[in-house]
């Protein structure tokens, strides 16, 4: 009867633990003295040595600054900081503004009404003191950049929280000159968040802007590649104070649908683009269990083909990810990557450690911390060995042996989760693993020799 209870708890754990990711959180940047409430982090190539570094915008202590991954398998630096006089900063955005070459940094500031970039001097991350491009958007909340006007350099396009304001500034010589505020709209109100993406397929910039107390997501066509914007045309009147939109190929069809979070309802939603031409279909729910949800995005997790979707929720703490089931916008159940600090707020994708996967980055506002979780690879159900080894006994309540042909020295075990729960590194070897403090379920365990060759076990406490 034992066995009979054992192998039927297996057998429903393997039927609900298909194409799991792994996951290793990594603290970038953590305490109020070095990062204090985060709001935005994203990955760019700032000292153009070919690996991804990290930008971040944090509000409290008005900081814009940067982590330079040494050696491209992820180990980040010290903080260095590109300005800390930007008052309430919720935007940092890197971009090739004065055409050199390499990546330059924007940034959004809230409590200065400032729209700022800082020149890359010399290609290796050294700045410039901060070139001001405004300081009379009010409450200035969002930032990136684009060539609105077809002229081949990048302007600067912000979006505005006060007086809601959807404005681009020109790029007039191609160098970081730029011209003054160019109105998009002025009729909207708590203008959350921008993209900036050819939603009607005829190759040039439009615009996309969600619209916090209308409750509306809506979009600006480009009409003639110059920047001249059409009257507003809304996406959608039923979404509950999105704070972020994202613009990604959902159903593999070609042109770009659009995801949003909704802050009061709790959902990660996504509304296709019917035709290519910036007709959108009707609200489409990928979950309701993110508590007050504040940032979406969109990549290629598991390296299906297919874009999967991330957010990152405030009140729940959550990280977490959807997969793109059938590549048509069908999704998965949620799935979390970290609950490991307090009040996400920002998360973003990139492949960090240069293994070919992506991985995932993120900041939490209450916790004070930036981190990046590494993709340490799928946890299907089908065991994946390059290694002749055994663990046994399996199932087992409280210890498991190795029996390896090579020298074991890094065992991970993972839960359903993808979660790390127990980890163990001797140089001199591994033979066994004590699991007591585990809880009884199903366990990934990852295996790996000195050589780097690995293989994945699944074990069973009981």
């Amino acid at each position: 009867m034992k066995q009979l209870l054992l192998f039927s708890i297996a057998l429903t754990f393997y039927t609900n633990t298909y194409a799991q990711i792994g996951f290793e959180t990594h603290i970038i940047a953590s305490g109020t003295n070095e990062v204090n409430r985060p709001y935005s982090v994203i990955s760019a190539d700032i000292d153009s040595d070919g690996y991804k570094d990290v930008l971040s915008a944090s509000t409290e202590d008005g900081k814009i600054a940067w982590y330079r991954n040494l050696d491209g398998l992820g180990t980040f630096g010290p903080q260095l900081i590109i300005s800390e006089n930007a008052d309430y900063a919720t935007s940092v955005y890197a971009a090739d503004i004065d055409g050199d070459g390499d990546l330059d940094v924007l940034s959004a500031s809230f409590n200065d009404d400032k729209i700022a970039w800082y020149e890359n001097l010399d290609g290796q991350g050294t700045f410039s003191t901060e070139q001001i491009i405004t300081s009379l958007l009010d409450s200035a909340l969002v930032i990136l950049a684009q060539d609105v006007d077809g002229d081949g350099d990048l302007d600067v396009i912000a979006g505005s929280n006060g007086n809601s304001e959807i404005v681009w500034f020109e790029n007039q010589n191609g160098l970081g000159q730029f011209s003054g505020p160019i109105d998009i709209s002025e009729n909207n109100t708590a203008t959350e968040s921008i993209l900036a993406i050819d939603f009607d397929g005829d190759n040039d910039i439009d615009l996309v802007a969600a619209l916090d107390y209308e409750n509306k997501i809506v979009w600006y066509e480009n009409t003639d590649g110059l920047g001249n914007f059409g009257s507003r045309q809304v996406i959608t009147a039923d979404v509950s104070a999105s704070l972020s939109i994202f613009a990604s190929d959902l159903d593999n069809d070609g042109d770009f649908d659009l995801l949003s979070t909704s802050f009061v309802e709790d959902e990660i939603v996504w509304f296709e683009n019917m035709d290519g031409n910036g007709n959108f279909g009707t609200k489409q729910i990928i979950t309701s269990n993110a508590d007050r949800p504040y940032e979406v995005y969109s990549e290629d997790l598991d390296g299906d083909g297919d874009m999967d979707v991330f957010s990152a929720s405030l009140s729940d703490n959550k990280i977490a990810w959807y997969e793109n089931i059938d590549g048509t916008g069908s999704f998965g159940t949620q799935q979390i990557i970290s609950q490991e600090f307090v009040g996400a707020v920002s998360v973003f994708a990139d492949d960090l450690d240069n293994d070919g996967d992506i991985d995932v980055l993120s900041c939490w506002f209450g916790g004070d911390t930036i981190a990046w979780h590494e993709n340490t690879g799928l946890l299907n159900v089908d065991e994946n060995t390059q290694l002749q080894l055994s663990i046994f006994p399996n199932p087992t309540n409280n210890i498991f042996n190795i029996k390896s042909k090579t020298n074991i020295i890094n065992v991970h075990i993972y839960n359903q989760l993808g979660q790390l729960v127990l980890e163990e590194n001797n140089s001199e070897g591994i033979d066994k693993i004590q699991i007591d403090d585990l809880n009884v379920g199903l366990y990934f365990v990852k295996l790996k020799d000195a050589n780097g060759n690995y293989s994945i076990q699944k074990i069973l406490k009981y």
